[in-house]
């Protein structure tokens, strides 16, 4: 998946993974 699901503490975003393709 490139895409992560990130738990902040302002709600949870989905972040595109740079790292991972």
């Amino acid at each position: 998946n490139l895409l992560t699901t990130s738990k902040s503490p302002m709600g949870p975003k989905i972040i595109p993974r740079k790292t991972a393709a």
